[in-house]
């Protein structure tokens, strides 16, 4: 494995959408990722485009499953998504300058969620607001042409590549062959990426061999269970989880067996 651009990356297990729990701090919200940062976790986080162009902590791209408005996410402003409560708690959508003021210097993997044919606006806003916050910080994206921006804006931000398996009627992102999915990775117009980040039940078939191939850190999603925690301390450099104590998540090797 070639040395990682982010040097801190292989040092930490990472909350998925902060450390939230069911009747507690929602996902990607301030308390979570205060809570992240107070349990000395790092944390992943996801963004997406207000319809005026700054960055927004949000997974969906519709409302309804996280507040009581509906519609499309980047067809509200900043200002309409700050005021929208996410459901069940106080907190409201932050901006990703207001989720960075909390995790302050806590190890920070930032999702961008973009959709191919509309890259370059939030590639630009994360890239400016990245410019201005101290602490470790990498982007990742399913999207290759995202990280494409992304490398022409910030050539020194490091860069993940998700990736995830089989789904059962759905059709595969990439190829079902060991020897294609690694193609995908290594014969490609876009810049390698800096790391991997595979769904945890592809670690063996997908994320694996390509992480090898590319020499590149590979990290595990989205770890919940026991069972997986094995799969990803067998298969993978580090690990993203959810709804598990973090006790039971343990720092990144370096070494596989």
């Amino acid at each position: 494995m070639r040395t990682p651009r982010a040097p801190w990356l292989l040092d930490y297990a990472y909350a998925h959408r902060g450390l939230w729990r069911q009747g507690a701090a929602p996902e990607n919200s301030l308390p979570a990722f205060a809570a992240a940062r107070m349990a000395g976790l790092g944390v992943e986080l996801d963004v997406r485009i207000s319809a005026d162009g700054e960055a927004m902590v949000f997974h969906d791209s519709t409302l309804e499953r996280m507040t009581k408005a509906k519609g499309y996410t980047n067809s509200r402003t900043a200002a309409e998504l700050s005021r929208l409560r996410l459901l069940g708690h106080e907190a409201t959508i932050p901006t990703l300058a207001e989720a960075l003021d909390v995790l302050e210097d806590t190890p920070t993997l930032v999702e961008l969620k973009v959709n191919h044919g509309s890259e370059g606006p939030l590639e630009r806003r994360v890239v400016h607001v990245l410019a201005h916050h101290p602490g470790p910080v990498a982007v990742m994206s399913f999207n290759p042409a995202t990280l494409s921006e992304i490398a022409g804006l910030a050539p020194d931000l490091p860069r993940g590549l998700l990736c995830e398996g089989w789904r059962r009627g759905h059709a595969p992102l990439f190829p079902w062959t060991r020897r294609a999915l690694v193609r995908a990775f290594t014969e490609t117009p876009h810049p390698p990426p800096d790391f991997i980040a595979c769904e945890v039940s592809a670690l063996a078939t997908f994320g694996r061999p390509a992480a090898e191939t590319l020499r590149a850190p590979l990290i595990a999603w989205t770890v919940r269970t026991r069972a997986q925690i094995d799969r990803a301390e067998r298969h993978a450099h580090a690990m993203i989880f959810e709804n598990l104590d973090p006790g039971l998540v343990r720092p990144a090797r370096t070494e596989l067996v």
